[in-house]
């Protein structure tokens, strides 16, 4: 009789998700899509936590040096679903490097600081508070008074139960 094992192996790629976001000064701050979002994929928790660093950038629209607290979560299946949590910093760069004949302009340079054991630091500003809604999404090119207009629209239909 034949007998066949089979031994789970750990991929090389494993996937990751965001739990906690929180401003340098350790205030939480909102992030994409409510309690957990986003789906990072590296070969360890410090390339996913890099990943979801410039995408929180990114998305808040931070275009000079960004400083982070973020907390990930192994999603991998099998995985024993492990939290991490990172001091995360993004600095202006203007590094060049040649490689294959290509050169290759990095604009940032991110830093990652293990927090293990230590979570993220605590808010310390008695006033802080977060805005109430998603950030309202405006043009360039619009006035002000369109954007009542249109805000006061999409309360109206709200409110109307259309």
């Amino acid at each position: 009789m034949l007998i066949i094992r089979y031994i789970h192996f750990m991929p090389s790629s494993r996937s990751f998700t965001i739990v906690h976001v929180a401003k340098g000064d350790g205030c939480p701050t909102k992030f994409a899509y409510g309690n957990e979002s986003g789906k990072f994929i590296g070969s360890n928790p410090r390339g996913a936590a890099s990943k979801a660093l410039t995408k929180m950038c990114e998305h808040k629209r931070i275009h000079g040096q960004c400083s982070m607290y973020i907390t990930i979560r192994e999603t991998t299946r099998g995985s024993a679903q492990k939290t991490y949590t990172y001091l995360a910093k993004r600095k202006k760069s203007v590094r060049t490097e040649r490689i294959n004949g290509r050169e290759i302009h990095f604009r940032w340079q991110t830093i990652l600081k293990s927090m293990r054991g230590r979570g993220s630091r605590k808010c310390t500003d008695k006033n802080h508070r977060m805005s109430p809604g998603p950030r309202f999404k405006s043009s360039p090119n619009r006035k002000k008074s369109e954007h009542r207009e249109r805000r006061s629209r999409t309360r109206s239909r709200s409110r109307s139960g259309k």
